[in-house]
């Protein structure tokens, strides 16, 4: 056959193989699988195009990015056989995955430089005549991902004043990295930072390490859970500093309704393990509409909870926070 006395005449200088069904092996570079064709570039027939469906098997030399069924992204070498399981290879990592669940795959791009990404988000409002209300909040998050590693940090403010008297003076900040372990678990450490004029605390400190794992992830769409332990330390403005044990459960949900919307859930909770009620919570809802067709401005609109079981004196346990945002990603 044609295709067989092509792989044999390319088999020296191009490294990847696949072999049909009828037993033909093509031997060249294999480029990319996209809408059930498999394009391969062969040393004297150039590109040549496959119907998958005839495919038997696929060897590369070289890493490939696969996309699988639930929408998950492996980067790696690719061995793939109709009908048993497919391996993409990354150094001594191997994921093994049923072949049917390969939808797609081509070159890695790069690597190129690794750069920063984030976004900007602010949101100020006011009222003046029967009472003088001034509210604002800005955030300011970045990230940064590399093959198997990913770090990403914070800065947030609110600020209000209602009649002349504060009501909210709150800031924080914080880091987090996640490390990937498996096709969709990750080992993960955070470091929280929290002030906040209005409930007296001066500073709390909260460390923790942890595992957690992505139940269900499609492009950008995620559902992740996560549990780890560390410590907290705090210090109040009236207070002795305290510092304790603690342990915290997480939830992330994303989901993009449709090309304009997108619906976030992030819920954290923060147990104190040297007292069985002393815990607190944090809740975070927000839908986000596009105002470009590249997604580089957003409006924001949101509802932040936080719940403490043991506050200071005179501070409510349950404190909401709604917000309209204005958001620039980069």
């Amino acid at each position: 056959m044609v295709l067989a006395v092509v792989g044999v005449a390319a088999g020296a200088v191009l490294a990847d193989t696949v072999v049909m069904k009828n037993g033909d092996r093509i031997t060249g570079k294999v480029i990319k699988l996209a809408s059930g064709r498999l394009t391969v570039e062969t040393a004297y027939m150039g590109k040549v195009e496959i119907d998958f469906a005839e495919v038997g098997s696929i060897v590369t030399e070289d890493r490939v990015a696969v996309k699988v069924q639930d929408g998950s992204l492996l980067v790696g070498v690719l061995g793939w056989r109709q009908g048993a399981q497919a391996s993409v290879t990354s150094g001594e990592v191997v994921h093994t995955i049923p072949a049917g669940e390969v939808t797609a795959f081509g070159p890695v791009e790069g690597p190129g430089p690794v750069r920063w990404t984030g976004s900007f988000e602010m949101g100020i409002s006011g009222q003046s005549g029967n009472s003088e209300t001034l509210r604002g909040n800005a955030k300011l998050a970045v990230e940064r991902k590399y093959e198997r590693f990913a770090i990403e940090g914070y800065a947030c403010g609110r600020y209000a004043r209602e009649d002349g008297r504060q009501s909210d003076n709150q800031q924080s900040a914080g880091a987090r990295t996640e490390t990937q372990v498996g096709r969709r678990s990750f080992w993960y450490s955070s470091l929280d930072l929290e002030r906040d004029e209005i409930k007296d605390l001066d500073l709390r400190t909260a460390v923790s390490f942890g595992i957690g794992h992505n139940w269900w992830k499609e492009d950008a769409n995620y559902f992740k859970t996560g549990i780890g332990a560390g410590f907290t330390h705090e210090s109040f403005r009236d207070d002795d500093d305290e510092i304790y044990p603690a342990a915290e459960v997480t939830a992330g949900y994303s989901r993009k309704l449709n090309g304009l919307l997108t619906f976030a859930n992030d819920t954290k909770v923060l147990l104190d393990l040297n007292d069985i009620d002393g815990w607190r919570a944090e809740n975070d809802a927000c839908l986000s509409v596009s105002l470009t067709d590249n997604g580089s401005w957003k409006l924001k609109i949101g509802v932040n909870h936080e719940y403490d079981s043991s506050p200071a004196a005179d501070i409510d346990r349950l404190d909401t926070y709604y917000y309209v945002n204005a958001v620039r990603k980069f």
